[in-house]
């Protein structure tokens, strides 16, 4: 039983997410909050497998969220919802992810081997009009050039 943890500040939102996790027996939803600061002080008392926080809130921020769990004993892993595709936020969360993933998986001499995880939510597809997911290995960029900010803006 994967147990998670939701944070959102709209709770029309988190009902939904909610919903969509009840539906599958390996989810169990533990707790919800709708601030950053709430969930921190909760997510103490709640052990959590997953967060799943968006990342604009009132006060601190998904990120910033993420960043303390991060730093903390929480055995949590953090998944950054934002319907935001670009930004300066969305890439300082991927230029983190990428700072974390290497400082855990990096060979001695730096290099990073390509090993991920993935939570599949079966049943889930982008809805018409969205994006489609990209096949294994068609992607143009790295991330690293991918959290790069770019020169145009």
């Amino acid at each position: 039983m994967i147990r998670v943890y939701l944070v959102d500040d709209h709770a029309l939102v988190r009902t939904g997410f909610r919903m969509l996790l009840q539906q599958h027996t390996d989810f169990s939803v533990v707790g919800e909050a709708g601030s950053g600061e709430e969930a921190l002080t909760e997510l103490r008392k709640t052990p959590a497998d997953v967060v799943l926080c968006d990342l604009h809130l009132p006060g601190i921020s998904g990120l910033e969220v993420t960043d303390r769990l991060t730093r903390s004993e929480s055995p949590a892993r953090v998944i950054v919802v934002s319907a935001q595709e670009d930004g300066p936020l969305p890439r300082r969360v991927l230029a983190r992810a990428l700072e974390t993933y290497r400082s855990r998986h990096a060979d001695a001499d730096g290099r990073v081997r390509a090993t991920f995880e993935i939570v599949h939510v079966s049943g889930w597809a982008p809805a018409p009009g969205q994006p489609q997911p990209l096949k294994p290995g068609s992607a143009k960029v790295s991330l690293a050039q991918a959290i790069r900010p770019r020169k145009d803006g």
